[in-house]
């Protein structure tokens, strides 16, 4: 009996470089994500903080500067934040583009890698 030879098998390799690409990619983006959403939950906390401390300073003597300061200080975290955001929906959307590209390319190798199957099958 003759040896199998798929005569498809570049490029089923040629896919299967190109998901491990895309796999690579969609990594790369989903940690850029995560790493944007850690900022953000970064400046709420650090928010909060800035609340809490401004309220148990204010039960005492509190200058007009220190109350502007704080006042800033709150207002810059708060732009901090909404920036934050926009930069998570940006990431979000890139992250979803790569998603959809590894799941066509995935889709594409798995077509090659069945008919390889049933290539096999026939020959046997």
């Amino acid at each position: 009996m003759n040896r199998f030879r798929f005569r498809l098998e570049s490029v089923l390799r040629f896919r299967r470089a190109k998901e491990d690409e895309k796999k690579r990619e969609f990594g790369r983006t989903l940690g850029k994500l995560k790493n944007e959403e850690r900022k953000y939950n970064d400046l709420v906390r650090t928010g909060e903080e800035h609340d809490k401390d401004t309220e148990k300073k204010s039960t005492g003597i509190m200058s007009v500067r220190t109350m502007i300061h704080n006042f800033y200080y709150a207002r810059h975290i708060d732009s901090s934040k909404i920036a934050q955001e926009k930069v998570i929906e940006t990431a979000q959307v890139v992250t979803d583009e790569k998603r959809a590209e590894l799941v066509e390319a995935t889709k594409k190798k798995k077509v090659l890698d069945r008919l390889k199957e049933r290539k096999i099958e026939e020959h046997t």
